[in-house]
């Protein structure tokens, strides 16, 4: 059975135990940085799924080193804030996939620092909270119009460029065919970014979405989620291995990244870090790549 999510509450409070428990060994690495004042923000941008837990990550690092400002900006998306980096209007991009072999080739260095569960939401209670595969296919060829209580189901839709497509499309071959049709649907609601997409199902009425519990945490988002299989989300975090559904997050540094944002690169992928993500839907992996 599903279990319930930590409360806001709890969130809360596991983000002040982080910023408390940073590390002797961090602190000391990042005392010489505490002098030298940044003459403009540390710029940082990209996938919006992960603007809310760097926002409280911005926050955390400020604590050790009070002369930094990190800049968190509004949401570019994966390949836009990779463009934006490789052009230098920001020094470190977030992305929601690995690099190609041409953005490495450019320069580019990457590290996952967290993995977190996609979960379909509504923004109310509809009366229903536990769904299978194949309610999640109907759903999206237009079969399941209608919620419990008579509520018409209103899909939110992705533009056809959105990864997420295709970890959907790997849930059965029911679920490959639900996309096509939903790809071809008229009148739904199609969300361009990661916040568009929060907004949308938080706020139509009979909504159904997927997006990143990480996401619907770290920006305390008023949503419902919804079980699938009979596995909710906190069990799906609790066990992420096992999950079909995981969008991985990646910082991303450049050969003209400056040494506070490189600083700022290693604290989102270090243990203190780590504590901060795990208290609102990630599950901290810090791995270096390429």
């Amino acid at each position: 059975m599903a279990s319930s999510l930590p409360s806001p509450q709890a969130v809360q409070s596991r983000h002040r135990l982080a910023r408390r428990s940073v590390l002797a060994g961090i602190l000391l690495g990042f005392a010489a940085l505490r002098p030298v004042r940044a003459a403009a923000p540390i710029r940082v941008g990209g996938t919006g799924s992960a603007l809310g837990a760097l926002h409280l990550l911005a926050t955390a690092f400020r604590d050790i080193a009070p002369g930094i400002e990190i800049s968190v900006l509004p949401s570019l998306g994966t390949s836009g804030g990779l463009r934006a980096l490789q052009a230098s209007v920001i020094d470190l991009a977030v992305t929601a996939r690995t690099l190609t072999a041409g953005e490495r080739a450019a320069g580019l260095q990457e590290r996952e620092y967290a993995r977190t569960p996609l979960v379909f939401a509504t923004g109310s209670d509809i009366g229903r909270r536990d769904l299978s595969c194949d309610d999640v296919a109907q759903i999206y060829a237009g079969e399941m119009t209608e919620w419990p209580d008579g509520t018409p189901v209103r899909l939110i839709r992705r533009p056809p460029t959105e990864a997420d497509w295709a970890a959907l499309g790997g849930l059965s071959p029911a679920m490959a065919r639900a996309i096509d049709l939903a790809m071809r649907r008229p009148g739904l609601i199609t969300a361009a970014s990661d916040q568009d997409n929060a907004d949308a199902i938080e706020t139509v009425r009979g909504s159904f979405g997927l997006l990143a519990l990480g996401q619907m945490l770290s920006e305390r988002r008023r949503l419902v989620p919804f079980a699938l299989d009979g596995i909710g989300p906190d069990a799906a975090l609790a066990e992420l291995e096992r999950w079909r559904l995981v969008r991985s997050l990646h910082i991303v540094t450049s050969s003209r990244t400056p040494a506070e944002a490189r600083a700022f690169a290693d604290f989102v992928s270090g243990p203190a870090a780590g504590a901060v993500l795990a208290g609102c839907g990630h599950v901290p992996t810090g791995e270096a790549r390429g």
